[in-house]
């Protein structure tokens, strides 16, 4: 599904304006440094929209700066994406729960933390 679809099935007032962003911020992206990219993604998050559209950001961000190396921030995005956006799911209608748990047992873990402990909640929803 593609992001106009995507942004278009949530019935947002700012749903073009959302996906004018997502798109500004993925030309970022493409362009390093990505700080400003990161920055555009947040700008999504922080907009009056449904939780699907501002999970869909937050998974862009923790894409980001998994790229540009920065672990904490990416390990923090997907903590944030397991516990608060984890029943809504990506456009290609994967779950943004098993996503972000998947990548933090790939993650460095953060201190005291076990990384299988991401993955028991979602195997006993499985």
């Amino acid at each position: 599904m593609s992001l106009d679809q995507f942004v278009a099935r949530q019935k947002s007032d700012l749903g073009l304006e959302f996906a004018a962003r997502i798109r500004e911020a993925e030309n970022q992206e493409r362009q390093p440094p990505t700080d400003s990219a990161l920055e555009t993604y947040r700008k999504c998050i922080a907009m009056q929209v449904p939780d699907t559209l501002k999970g869909f950001a937050l998974a862009r961000v923790a894409r980001c700066s998994l790229r540009a190396g920065q672990t904490n921030v990416c390990r923090d995005a997907y903590q944030t994406l397991l516990e608060r956006y984890g029943d809504w799911h990506d456009p290609s209608h994967r779950p943004y729960a098993l996503i972000a748990a998947l990548w933090l047992v790939e993650l460095p873990p953060a201190d005291g933390l076990s990384s299988r402990s991401f993955l028991r909640p979602i195997m006993q929803d499985l």
